[in-house]
This record gives structure tokens, C-alpha cells and sequence, in this order.
């Protein structure tokens, strides 16, 4: 086999293998799209996929929330020379509400007592650390709320349970303030339903303490 023949066989074999990854990406894309479209039948939500130039991903609608599971590419390539992709997934609802504490929940950090601070809004500074009544959250979560922030709630609901069923490399950041709720997953985006679903529970269980 000449040096020219010898090209044109690995150059076959290289686009056969390009089109199969394709092929099984887009049939995986499919059936996974397929699989979150069914789940927002079942339960009478809304789903919208994201595809954008440089962006991807789901959007989910309840009643009164959002959900937003994205990765989004800056075009750029990072320093091992692959895409940079940034992952997020966020479920957010918006409210008034009389009562003012502001409370802050997120994994414990082995290394100090505070999340990094690009996960925390600026305003954590004039927080402090709330003991939970519950052993097994203190050693998972850190709590932060201001002096109108009450824990006692953990004591009465599901909530305890539902946030030790995550595991513990993907915990949850929660954001509570008198205006909004958010559960966020920096560097990870959401595409299995029974994420989804297990993610819309603990917003909906705390809609339902919260909201007045």
C-alpha cells in the first residue's frame, strides 16, 4: 500500500468516525430532550430547549418558578486548548413577602466557614452562621441568615431530608431574601428528569414555608 492510499484509508476512517459521534450525539440529544419533554407533560409544565449559536440547554416553567439548566461557550479555548463552557443550572421564583430575614445555604467548605466568594452576593458580609437544630446539616450545609433568619422550620419538614439526598459533590446553593428564592448548581448543567424533578420538589417545599 503506496504512502497516497495509505491517506485516503485513514482519512475514511478518520470521517467515519466523526459522522458516528455526531450521529450517536444528536441521537442522544434526542432521546434526552425527548425524555424532559415527556416529564413537563406529565406534571403540566412548560419546556423549551436552548440552542443558540454558543448556548444549550432547558427551560422548564411552573406555576410561579423557573428552571434554567445552560451551558453556554465563550468561543474562546482555554488553556488545555479545549472549549471554555460555562454550566449553571438555576431555579429561581420571585415573591413579595412581609417577612425580612435573607438566609444563605450552601455545602461547608472543609477549608473555612464561608463559600467561595464568587458563589456568594456581596451582601454576605453582614450575615453569620446559623447552627441548624439538625446535626447531619451542620456537617454538610453552612447556614447564613441575618437576625430575622429562624431555622426551625427544618424541624417540621421535609426540607432536612431533601437536601441530604443530594450528593455531596452536587450540592445546592440556596438564596432566600423577601424578594426571590434561588437554588443554584455552579458548573453543572442538569439534563436527567429525576434531577429536575428532585430539584422543582425542593423549591416547591420551600414555596410552600416561605410564601405567605
Amino acid at each position: 500500500m503506496d504512502d497516497l492510499t495509505a491517506s485516503l484509508v485513514v482519512l475514511t476512517i478518520t470521517g467515519l468516525c466523526v459522522v458516528g459521534i455526531f450521529w450517536f450525539s444528536h441521537r442522544s440529544q434526542k432521546r434526552s430532550s425527548a425524555a424532559l419533554q415527556e416529564m413537563a407533560n406529565r406534571h403540566g409544565w412548560s419546556y423549551v430547549s436552548i440552542s443558540e449559536p454558543l448556548a444549550w440547554g432547558t427551560e422548564i416553567t411552573g406555576k410561579n418558578w423557573l428552571l434554567t439548566a445552560r451551558s453556554e461557550s465563550t468561543g474562546q479555548s482555554s488553556d488545555s486548548g479545549s472549549s471554555n463552557v460555562q454550566k449553571t443550572t438555576i431555579w429561581k421564583t420571585e415573591w413579595i413577602t412581609p417577612a425580612q430575614f435573607i438566609l444563605h445555604i450552601g455545602p461547608r467548605l472543609s477549608t473555612g466557614m464561608t463559600f467561595p466568594g464568587i458563589l456568594m452576593p456581596q451582601m454576605s458580609g453582614s450575615l453569620h452562621e446559623i447552627i441548624p437544630p439538625l446535626e447531619e446539616l451542620s456537617g454538610r450545609y453552612l447556614f447564613l441568615g441575618n437576625e430575622q433568619a429562624d431555622l426551625d422550620f427544618l424541624l417540621t419538614t421535609s426540607i432536612p431530608h431533601l437536601l441530604m439526598e443530594w450528593p455531596e459533590k452536587l450540592s445546592p446553593h440556596i438564596l432566600i431574601n423577601p424578594h426571590s428564592l434561588e437554588i443554584i448548581f455552579h458548573g453543572y448543567r442538569m439534563d436527567k428528569p429525576v434531577e429536575m424533578e428532585r430539584l422543582i420538589l425542593l423549591g416547591e417545599t420551600f414555596i410552600s414555608i416561605i410564601e405567605p
